[in-house]
């Protein structure tokens, strides 16, 4: 210790003998010391050990030393054989103790010298691991668990590299500390991400897993960015499903074997659409409506919607040939297919939402559905669709067979539009 308190003056030997020989005043305005509680000093070692010069005792003895050596220095007598167990431990070099009159010597040489180790205040050094706490958790949240791995090593590294200086200027920075508040904050970063990650899975898997197929939930898991639940403006593909005279058919069967069937229809029909990566809307009756083209931005949503078509009538003439044999009465349904701009989102009250599309365009799909019926044709797609699927088919492969109608009137359009028919799939 160099002082008691605030009022006694300082009591250590070494500073003691520099005041003694320096005529340093004992008020401290000469001898700028930081002292720590306690009235502790850091003091600077030197390296290696023994760097300052030993004259043996027997050399004093016999007068066998060289008396320049001493000339103009500050002599310290004192043991330094390790032997005479006038050692301790010091935070230096790889040895682990150092004798007691070397560690008189160099607290000298750090106030001769003016070379103090000063850690600071105890309010900034909590402020400057709090800042390192901060700025390493908001790295590790940006860049992710495996480039923050490495910005970890990086951030310590840095911290490593600033100490060092700080050394040689006379500061002295904690190094325990900032660095266990790097490996916790990684940690704690690895589990906050973990289990927000999990939760927005979740939540997209239990919200999704009802409109598309387990692979598009999977994808959608797996890059979140590619969806914006809010809602957004999108090109997509709508396509409309209604089976012809179904109050007929459901005023003559018993309705255990109606709702079989159309359970049975269901299921073909959501398990074609799903295939192709479209998005289940709705069973709105014994209509179907479902859209490509969102939440995951296919180029070719157009061919898709209209494959989805195809394959329907292919996988609806196995099962009504099997209810033909069962005795049942089959289905004939139509479709209408539109392409064109849209609102997609999540749409609904607080409480209960549903991910759909809005707009226009959605009506013309419906309307284009309805429009068979005055045709006598089974699938409708829109000019729009007809073009989108041109433009679509030299990238992605896809041919269709089309028979153009019209300009014919659609209800809630003021002007004619042209129409096409998909009557085959020349390639798939």
């Amino acid at each position: 210790k160099f002082f008691k308190n605030e009022k006694e003056p300082y009591e250590r030997f070494d500073l003691q003998k520099l005041l003694k020989i320096y005529e340093f005043p004992l008020d401290g305005n000469s001898v700028k010391i930081p002292l720590e509680d306690r009235g502790q000093m850091r003091i600077h070692f030197k390296e290696p050990f023994y760097t300052y010069p030993q004259i043996s005792f027997s050399d004093v003895v016999k007068n066998t030393f060289e008396t320049e050596w001493i000339r103009g220095r500050i002599i310290l007598i004192g043991a330094t054989d390790f032997s005479l167990q006038d050692t301790h431990p010091v935070p230096n070099g790889k040895m682990a103790q150092m004798p007691g009159i070397e560690i008189h010597a160099n607290t000298m040489q750090t106030i001769l010298d003016q070379s103090f180790r000063w850690p600071g205040e105890f309010g900034s050094r909590i402020a400057l691991i709090a800042f390192i706490a901060f700025f390493s958790t908001a790295i590790f949240l940006w860049l992710g668990m495996g480039i923050g791995a490495i910005s970890a090593v990086l951030i310590a590294g840095a911290y490593f590299f600033l100490a060092r200086i700080g050394w040689g200027r006379g500061w002295m920075f904690d190094m325990v500390l900032p660095m266990v508040a790097i490996f916790f904050t990684y940690i704690l970063s690895i589990l906050y991400r973990y289990f927000t990650e999990f939760r927005q899975k979740l939540f997209l898997k239990k919200a999704f897993s009802r409109y598309v197929s387990a692979e598009i939930v999977q994808d959608l898991s797996e890059h979140p960015e590619k969806l914006m639940l809010g809602g957004e403006r999108r090109v997509a593909t709508v396509f409309f499903s209604d089976i012809c005279d179904f109050t007929a058919f459901s005023e003559s069967v018993p309705v255990a074997e109606m709702v079989s069937q159309m359970n049975e229809y269901f299921s073909v029909m959501t398990e074609v659409i799903m295939a192709e990566g479209g998005t289940l809307d709705k069973y709105e009756g014994d209509a179907i409506m479902a859209f490509f083209g969102a939440p995951i931005a296919y180029e070719d949503h157009a061919i898709r919607a209209i494959r989805t078509a195809v394959n329907c009538r292919k996988e609806m003439e196995m099962v009504n040939e099997k209810w033909t044999r069962e005795g049942r009465r089959t289905f004939n349904f139509r479709i209408g297919i539109n392409t064109g701009e849209v609102i997609v989102g999540n749409i609904g009250s607080s409480e209960r939402f549903n991910y759909t599309v809005m707009g226009d365009n959605v009506n013309v799909a419906s309307r284009l559905e309805k429009a068979n019926k005055e045709l006598g044709t089974k699938t409708l797609v829109s000019e729009t669709t007809y073009e989108a699927v041109k433009s679509e088919t030299s990238t992605h492969g896809a041919d269709f067979q089309f028979i153009k109608h019209g300009p014919i009137k659609i209800r809630g359009k003021n002007e004619e539009m042209e129409v096409y028919e998909v009557v085959a799939s020349l390639r798939s």
